[in-house]
């Protein structure tokens, strides 16, 4: 996110317009077997907003699109194979994002209509932090036979 940007400079003349980092709800949750790859999202989430100050009179726009759970390979490798069957069986469908989702994120941000963000992380989560939490798997416990 930030030698790719110069190399540009260097070879154009001038910076991307847009630069988007990708990230995940494990910079700032805990995920087992995710310590390294999650303090690596950190990072580049907090150089994304001091990059934004480093090139605010560039007309660039830095920002992160950080989201919950996309069925992907890394998932598969990270998590486990049965990770994804295991979370729906917890009725926990609705924490998976698909890789669309993310996608249409990225390309609201550079299709110039959002000019007016940058140096943001913005979470693509389909607002599961207002449902994700003990509190609703106690209200469903009947039906998830919990």
């Amino acid at each position: 996110m930030v030698e790719y940007p110069r190399k540009i400079k260097q070879v154009f003349g001038r910076y991307p317009r847009y630069i988007v980092g990708l990230s995940s709800a494990g910079a700032d949750h805990f995920y087992k077997n995710y310590d390294f790859l999650a303090a690596s999202k950190a990072v580049m989430e907090t150089l994304c907003r001091y990059m934004n100050y480093r090139l605010f009179d560039e007309d660039v726009r830095i920002n992160v699109v950080r989201s919950r759970l996309v069925r992907t390979e890394s998932l598969g490798a990270t998590f486990g194979q049965d990770f994804a069957e295991f979370a729906e069986r917890l009725n926990m469908k609705r924490l998976f994002i698909t890789c669309e989702e993310v996608a249409n994120a990225i390309l609201a941000l550079c299709s110039g209509l959002m000019d007016g963000v940058s140096g943001q992380v913005l979470m693509i989560d389909r607002g599961t932090t207002f449902f994700d939490n003990l509190m609703r798997l106690y209200n469903e416990r009947n039906e998830l036979k919990l």
